[in-house]
């Protein structure tokens, strides 16, 4: 089931979400994908960062939403489909390795 949250921080190991309160919560341990839509910039043009992810920890904010811990299990890169969403070509599942990828820029989103 599809769901919206907000990317608060992302590493190459782990990714901090503020989970909405109409959205409902993951528990502890559960593995997830996630999609997580990148800006688009003349080099890649848009991308989607597709993360199997699980959950680490969870914490209640004082607005209602919960802060969601994950840690990464494997990522790779792809484009959006014509209708904005992510399209994956058959037979293209390469999994990159975390550590051969790239230093994050300081390119703040």
């Amino acid at each position: 089931m599809p769901i919206r949250t907000l990317t608060e921080n992302v590493s190459r190991s782990g990714m901090l979400m503020i989970w909405g309160s109409a959205a409902p919560l993951p528990s502890l341990n559960k593995r997830l994908t996630l999609d997580v839509q990148l800006p688009e910039n003349s080099e890649f043009g848009p991308r989607v960062m597709r993360c199997r992810a699980e959950v680490t920890r969870i914490v209640a904010r004082d607005e209602g939403d919960h802060h969601v811990a994950l840690r990464v299990l494997s990522m790779r890169f792809i484009k959006p489909g014509a209708d904005g969403k992510p399209s994956v070509k058959k037979g293209s599942r390469k999994i990159r390795d975390l550590a051969s990828m790239p230093v994050a820029t300081t390119r703040v989103i």
